[in-house]
C-alpha cells in the first residue's frame, strides 16, 4: 500500500501562556504581541475540505457563518465541511490560540424562531488544527442549521460562538465569496499585505514578528502525534543536517509542522502551500543518500499532513526536504534528517506531558497553568 506521509500540524501548551484562567478575552497567549485572541474566531462551510477540492487542488466556494439574527449564509451541497476560518489576520492567530473546538448542531426546517430542534447524534469533538467537522447528509437532512462551536485556548478559558446555516435547496445563487489563495480563505476584497514579497513573512501575521523562519518538521508514530485513545504519543523534531539525527522506532510515521511554542505555531500560520520530497540512505553517511521519486507530497492546506505506512521505503536514514511556501509566494526549503533505521525505543524522542502539545517530560508548563 502507497505510503502517504502525514507533515500534521499540532499545538502546545508553551511556557508564555498566561498562569491560571482569565474572564476576558485570551490575549495573553499571543507572544508576539499582535494581539491575537480567539474573539476573532469564526465559522466558514464549504462543499470541500478546508474550501479546497480534493480532485483539482482548485479553489471551491464556501460561506463565512453569520449570527443569529443576521443574514443566514447558504450553502448548496449535500456533503457540508465546517471549519475555523482563515480569511484574514487575525482570523488566523486567533485560530492558532484554540486549543479544542466542541461542535453540536440544532435543526430546524424553516429557521424560524421557536423551531430549533437539538441534533444529539451531531456532536463532535475536535482536538487539533483544522478542527474541521464533516457530513455527507446535510447533518441529519436538509433544513437550517444552527451550529455551536465551544473553543477553549491553551490556558482553559473557553467561548461558544453559534452561527446559522441554510441547507434547505440547491440555489447556487447565494454561495458565498471565492477563495482567492490556495487555502487560507482570502476573500477577493481581502488580499495579502502589500510588501510581503521579500524577506522573512513577518506581516501577515496582524503585526508580529511571526516568520516562516520559524518553521520546523516534527515525527510521531501517530496522526499529529495522539494516539487512538486521544492520549500523548512519543515523537521526535527533526534537526539539520550536521546535527544530531532524531531517531523515531515505528514502521509508520507521521511527518508535520512542529507547533511546539508561539514561534512555531505563528509561522506556520503563514504557510500556505508544503512540498515534501524524500531522500533515503541505508547509513545516513555523506553521499549516499539517494531520492525517492515515488514519495513526494504537496500540500495545500493545513494540518500539512504526510504519513508512511513502511517507513518511505523502508527503514533507513530519510533526508526530508519541505519547501515552504507564504502567502506572498515568498519561498524557503528546510532539509532535516530522521534516522528510520531499527526499532531501539532507547532513543525515541520526548514524550508528550500533555494531551496534544508536545511538551518535552523535560520542560513543564510554569507553575499555575492547567
Amino acid at each position: 500500500m502507497n505510503l502517504t506521509i502525514i507533515f500534521c500540524l499540532f499545538g502546545t501548551v508553551i511556557a508564555d501562556v498566561a498562569i491560571g484562567t482569565a474572564s476576558g478575552p485570551p490575549n495573553a497567549h499571543d507572544s508576539t504581541g499582535s494581539g491575537a485572541s480567539i474573539d476573532a474566531v469564526q465559522i466558514c462551510a464549504s462543499s470541500e475540505r478546508q474550501g479546497i477540492s480534493d480532485k483539482t487542488g482548485a479553489p471551491a466556494d464556501y460561506v463565512k457563518l453569520k449570527d443569529v439574527g443576521q443574514e443566514v449564509a447558504k450553502l448548496n451541497a449535500p456533503t457540508v465541511y465546517l471549519y475555523l476560518c482563515k480569511t484574514n489576520a487575525a482570523e488566523r492567530n486567533g485560530e492558532a490560540l484554540v486549543d479544542k473546538v466542541v461542535f453540536t448542531i440544532d435543526s430546524s426546517p424553516t429557521g424560524a424562531p421557536g423551531t430549533f430542534r437539538p441534533l444529539p447524534a451531531y456532536i463532535k469533538i475536535e482536538n487539533y488544527s483544522p478542527f474541521e467537522y464533516s457530513s455527507t447528509n446535510q447533518f441529519g437532512g436538509a433544513g437550517v442549521k444552527k451550529i455551536h462551536a465551544k473553543l477553549l485556548d491553551f490556558s482553559g478559558v473557553s467561548k461558544t460562538i453559534t452561527k446559522l446555516l441554510d441547507l434547505t435547496s440547491l440555489d447556487l445563487g447565494r454561495i458565498g465569496n471565492r477563495w482567492r489563495f490556495r487555502r487560507h480563505l482570502h476573500q477577493a476584497s481581502n488580499p495579502p499585505p502589500a510588501g510581503t514579497g521579500s524577506g522573512p513573512p513577518g506581516e501577515g501575521n496582524g503585526g508580529g514578528d511571526a516568520s516562516i523562519d520559524t518553521v520546523q518538521i516534527c515525527a510521531s508514530s501517530e496522526s499529529q502525534g495522539i494516539d487512538k485513545t486521544g492520549a500523548p504519543a512519543d515523537y521526535v523534531k527533526l534537526k539539520d543536517v550536521g546535527q544530531e539525527v532524531a531517531k523515531l522506532n515505528a514502521p509508520t510515521v507521521y511527518l508535520y509542522l512542529c507547533k511546539t511554542n508561539a514561534a512555531e505555531r505563528n509561522g506556520e500560520a503563514l504557510v500556505d502551500k508544503v512540498v515534501f520530497t524524500i531522500d533515503s540512505s541505508p547509513t545516513g553517511a555523506p553521499g549516499t543518500f539517494r531520492p525517492l521519486p515515488a514519495y513526494i507530497k504537496i500540500e495545500n492546506y493545513s494540518p500539512f499532513e504526510y504519513s508512511s505506512t513502511n517507513q518511505f521505503g523502508g527503514a533507513g536514514v530519510k533526508k526530508i526536504h519541505a519547501k515552504l511556501l507564504d502567502f506572498s509566494g515568498v519561498s524557503k526549503t528546510i532539509t532535516k534528517l530522521l534516522d528510520l533505521t531499527s526499532l531501539d525505543l532507547g532513543r525515541i524522542g520526548n514524550r508528550w506531558r500533555f494531551r496534544r502539545h508536545l511538551h518535552q517530560a523535560s520542560n513543564p508548563p510554569p507553575a499555575g497553568n492547567r
